[in-house]
C-alpha cells in the first residue's frame, strides 16, 4: 500500500485505463467528468500537507452532518469506461478543479475529443481556462443571461426523434459563445411530474406559514400587514391576497365576557389567503424541459 501511494494511485490508474483503452479499442472521442462524495463515520484530524482533507462539504450522498472525501472520476467510450480518478479533499470546489483537471488529462492522454462535464464546469474563470479545449456542459440558471434565454417563447428546430434546439451566439463576461436551447419531450414528461409535486409541497409550506402567521398578535393594524406583506414576497409560485385584519379584544377575566365589560387591551390579526401565481406556474409548465447548453472550442 506504502508503495501504491508513493507511485500515485492517480498516476496508476491512468496508466491502467489507457493501456485497456487501447487493447480494447474504446473510443476516445468524449470524455465525461464528474465528481461524488463518500462521508466517513469516524473523526478524522487534519493530515500532513499535501494530504487530502477529510472534512464537512457539499454532501452528494445526504449527510452533512459528517466528514468527507470526494472522488473526481473521467470516464470515456459509449460504456462510460473509467480512466482517470482522483480522490480529492471533502470541500472541493467542482468549479475551481474541473477545468484544471480536464488540461492536465489532455496532456496526460494526449487527447483532443470533447469534453462533457456538469454546470459546476460553467464559470467565468473557466471560460479561459478551458481555452484549447473543445467541451460541452450546462449552464446554470442562476446566470441571468441564461434564465432569460429560457424564459424568453422561442421556436426550437427538431434534430432527432425527441430532442429540438436553438442556437444563440452570448458574449457573457465579455467573451463570444455558443449556447444551445434544447428541449426534449421524453425529459418533459418527467419534469412536470416534478414540477407538479414541487407546487403542492410550496402550497402546504406557505399555508402552514400563512396560519402560524394568522395566529400571532400584532399590536397595530400597519405591524400586521406589513408581517403579511414581508411574507408574500418570500413566496414562489404563490402570494397573500385578500390581506386585511381584525380585532381581537382580551379581557382580564377567563370565559364568555359580560356584555357591558371593557376589553383590556385589543390585538390585530391578519386574515386572506394562499394564492397561486397563475402566470408564473404557467411560464415554468413552458420551459421545465428546457435547458441552456455551452458549446465552447
Amino acid at each position: 500500500m506504502d508503495e501504491l501511494y508513493a507511485a500515485g494511485l492517480s498516476e496508476i490508474f491512468l496508466e491502467i485505463g489507457l493501456a485497456a483503452a487501447n487493447k480494447f479499442e474504446v473510443k476516445t472521442e468524449i470524455d465525461h467528468l464528474d465528481s461524488t462524495s463518500f462521508h466517513v463515520d469516524k473523526e478524522y484530524q487534519k493530515l500532513e500537507p499535501g494530504v487530502i482533507e477529510v472534512t464537512y462539504g457539499y454532501s452528494r450522498d445526504h449527510r452533512p452532518d459528517l466528514k468527507q472525501f470526494m472522488m473526481n472520476l473521467i470516464c470515456v467510450g459509449d460504456g462510460d469506461i473509467p480512466v482517470l480518478m482522483e480522490i480529492a479533499s471533502g470541500n472541493q470546489s467542482d468549479k475551481v478543479r474541473f477545468a484544471q483537471l480536464f488540461q492536465d488529462f489532455r496532456e496526460q492522454w494526449t487527447f483532443e475529443g470533447l469534453c462533457v462535464a456538469d454546470g459546476a464546469l460553467y464559470s467565468a474563470d473557466n471560460l479561459t481556462a478551458m481555452t484549447g479545449l473543445q467541451w460541452l456542459t450546462r449552464i446554470p440558471l442562476s446566470i441571468k443571461a441564461a434564465a432569460r434565454l429560457v424564459d424568453k417563447v422561442v421556436e426550437l428546430t427538431p434534430i432527432i426523434k425527441g430532442y429540438s434546439l436553438k442556437e444563440s451566439l452570448s458574449e457573457y463576461t465579455d467573451i463570444q459563445q455558443r449556447w444551445i436551447l434544447v428541449e426534449s419531450e421524453q425529459r418533459r414528461n418527467s419534469d412536470l411530474k416534478q414540477l407538479s409535486k414541487k407546487i403542492v409541497q410550496y402550497q402546504h409550506q406557505y399555508l402552514q406559514e400563512f396560519q402560524t402567521l394568522c395566529s400571532q398578535e400584532f399590536a397595530c393594524t400597519a405591524d400586521a400587514i406589513s408581517a403579511a406583506k414581508n411574507l408574500s414576497k418570500t413566496m414562489k409560485w404563490y402570494q397573500l391576497s385578500d390581506i386585511e385584519t381584525v380585532e381581537k379584544p382580551h379581557y382580564d377575566k377567563a370565559g364568555k365576557p359580560k356584555q357591558d365589560a371593557v376589553p383590556t387591551r385589543i390585538s390585530h390579526h391578519v386574515t386572506g389567503s394562499v394564492t397561486p401565481i397563475d402566470s408564473e406556474i404557467a411560464a415554468q409548465r413552458t420551459t421545465c424541459s428546457l435547458w441552456p447548453l455551452h458549446s465552447g472550442d
